[in-house]
């Protein structure tokens, strides 16, 4: 049975790696490249755009909910490059670091997302309370799209390092 601590670990992990309710309908690897793990960081950006700019072409949003449009993908923005930064930050320096200190840079990481997380968070429901009942149906179908994607995503990387044991 895994205690509470390791479940919320596993959780929050998944959370950021997995930003479903953040980034719906943004494939971070709409060329078959896998996104997490390789490289792909390089190219997240313009990725990030791309996806930002179908959502919103797809939402049809208006005048009146730019503002709000605006918000919503500035905070997905500093999250996603915050992410990729600290993530390439801990990479470089995992090597010199012990155990422990590995493991307390990794707590420092979810709780820098956590905060991005909740900055997001607001953004999305403040955008969310200016789309229609359609818009709000596109972004709901988007982001449960995005969700199975992100989840075969992790299925297909937990295989891989499990042919690679």
């Amino acid at each position: 049975m895994k205690s509470p601590k390791l479940t919320y670990a596993i959780t929050l992990t998944a959370a950021l790696l997995i930003p479903a309710l953040v980034v719906p309908s943004i494939s971070f690897a709409d060329d078959n490249t896998p996104a997490v793990g390789q490289k792909a960081h390089g190219k997240h950006k313009d990725r990030l755009e791309a996806g930002l700019a179908r959502l919103k072409a797809e939402l049809k949003i208006t005048e009146k909910q730019e503002s709000a449009w605006q918000g919503y993908a500035h905070a997905i923005k500093e999250q996603r490059t915050a992410f990729w930064q600290e993530r390439k930050e801990m990479r470089a320096e995992k090597s010199n670091l012990t155990a422990p200190e590995r493991m307390d840079h990794r707590l420092e990481f979810h709780k820098k997302q956590e905060v991005y997380l909740e900055k997001t968070s607001v953004a999305l429901k403040k955008l969310y309370h200016e789309l229609t009942p359609e818009q709000r149906e596109i972004f709901n179908k988007a982001e449960q799209a995005h969700e199975k994607r992100m989840a075969d995503k992790m299925r297909e990387m937990r295989e891989m390092k499990k042919n690679q044991e």
